[in-house]
């Protein structure tokens, strides 16, 4: 029943699909990465150049769930968690390809570890969906994908500037490597199950039953 319903459903989410800003972010992640090729740096600062690429990726991302057509899609037949999951399936292929180039565009000699910046770069595009998802549930916005990129922007730099044994940007080689990168994970599948969540239809209130009494006729005179 779901697969009769999506069909026809994924020519139009293409064709509404933020691809410019996915565009931008996606240039300007790969920008980031052959920066760090040309200029040679030290694996340390080539990770803090693609944890920015993942970052711009990230806000790219988080204009998917964007549906300034939400005042229509609300009676289509198709669940709001469907649709969500159909937009996010149709950009997924190229952002794993964009991820692919930019790993191997900013770390050609595979001096970084791969898994570890995979992990913090799908982490937050979950949380971008995370964040949007709730606030299409929460609130009555149809766009919430700036505010959740600036959102992402600010947790980025507030991360950048905590010292390394707290921060989640640890940096290279450093003693809580491992441990960082498990609450990585645990971050994703929170943000995963925040998501899911989110992206359920709202139950709607049942009316209330009025107080007043039906007006019975009285008499003629």
């Amino acid at each position: 029943m779901r697969a009769l319903i999506a069909g026809p459903l994924l020519r139009p989410l293409a064709r509404s699909l933020p691809w410019r800003n996915l565009a931008a972010a996606g240039t300007l992640g790969l920008a980031l990465a052959a920066a760090s090729r040309v200029t040679d740096l030290e694996p340390g600062g080539t990770l803090y150049l693609l944890r920015i690429a993942a970052l711009a990726g990230a806000v790219g991302a988080a204009f998917v769930l964007d549906d300034p057509s939400r005042e229509t899609t609300e009676v289509v037949p198709a669940s709001r968690a469907l649709r969500q999951a159909l937009c996010v399936a149709l950009v997924l292929p190229a952002l794993a390809v964009w991820w692919t180039a930019i790993l191997y565009l900013g770390d050609p000699g595979h001096e970084l570890p791969w898994p570890a910046l995979t992990l913090e770069a799908v982490t937050l595009c979950a949380l971008a969906w995370a964040l949007s998802a709730t606030a299409l549930r929460l609130t009555s916005t149809t766009a919430p994908g700036l505010a959740v990129g600036g959102i992402l922007l600010v947790l980025f730099i507030t991360s950048a500037l905590i010292p390394p044994d707290q921060s989640p940007l640890v940096p290279l080689g450093h003693s809580n490597w491992s441990t960082i990168h498990t609450l990585w994970t645990v971050l994703l599948a929170l943000a995963l199950l925040t998501w899911a969540t989110s992206a359920r239809e709202p139950t709607p209130r049942p009316k209330a039953p009025s107080s007043r009494r039906p007006r019975t006729a009285g008499p003629p005179w």
